[in-house]
């Protein structure tokens, strides 16, 4: 029977996207294959900046003091749970058991047993980065709920199966470069999939938040804001 080496779990709310303010029961699994051991990750403009999971994070601090309550080590595994008892912690949580699965990258650790397992009205969320499509197959099944916030690597095909998209925006980030990475996906306007825009919350996180809003302002049928309600409530 597989255990997942899982970081830790907790129950609270989704703190972005499509689902924000829902209650849910979180697993966080451990390591990225993205910013690997340092944390450095790349964004889909080519933007570099300092991940929640990795040594760099905890070194520079170059983050908004709410933001540090998501820090965890790279290799962290405080738990090795099988599929029914992450279902079990679960349910005893959430009545309409939602299980959010984030991490690190969620879609390294094989997730057929938990699939196998849900309970029925049952629903699995899946935070990636959308540069592991090798369970394209299971995530295609009902029962998933998949938000994709594309990295360097991010696949076509993981866009294809996403549910919600979430692009970082950094201070930088231009019109013209979302519109240029919208324009590849017509999947995304075709399946109506929505788009947000989530701030990268590093040195210059306040000015990446007021780029993030103009930017959905200029293009309100296409965009909407997303912003970490959780950390700025100070919660997982």
């Amino acid at each position: 029977m597989h255990k997942y080496k899982v970081t830790e779990f907790f129950y609270s709310v989704q703190g972005e996207g499509f689902w924000a303010g829902t209650p849910m029961f979180f697993v966080r699994l451990s390591q990225c294959p993205v910013g690997k051991v340092k944390g450095i990750c790349t964004s889909w403009d080519g933007t570099r900046f300092i991940c929640d999971t990795g040594q760099s994070y905890y070194k520079n601090r170059q983050v908004p003091r709410h933001a540090t309550v998501e820090w965890h080590h790279y290799n962290e595994v405080n738990h090795e749970l099988t599929a029914k008892e992450i279902w079990e912690l679960c349910i005893s949580h959430d009545a309409c058991a939602r299980l959010l699965l984030t991490g690190g990258e969620p879609l390294i650790h094989h997730l057929d047993e938990l699939a196998a397992l849900t309970p029925f009205g049952g629903q699995i969320h899946i935070e990636t980065s959308g540069t592991e499509e090798a369970q394209a197959r299971l995530l295609a099944r009902k029962g998933f709920w998949v938000a994709v916030s594309p990295k360097e690597g991010c696949t076509d095909t993981m866009i294809s199966l996403a549910d919600e998209v979430k692009l970082l925006v950094a201070h930088t980030t231009t019109i013209e470069q979302l519109e240029q990475w919208y324009s590849k996906y017509s999947c995304l306007l075709s399946n109506k999939v929505q788009v947000f825009l989530q701030p990268i919350e590093d040195i210059h996180w306040v000015s990446a938040r007021q780029r993030a809003l103009e930017l959905t302002l200029m293009k309100p049928d296409r965009y909407r804001l997303s912003v970490q309600v959780h950390k700025m409530l100070n919660v997982r």
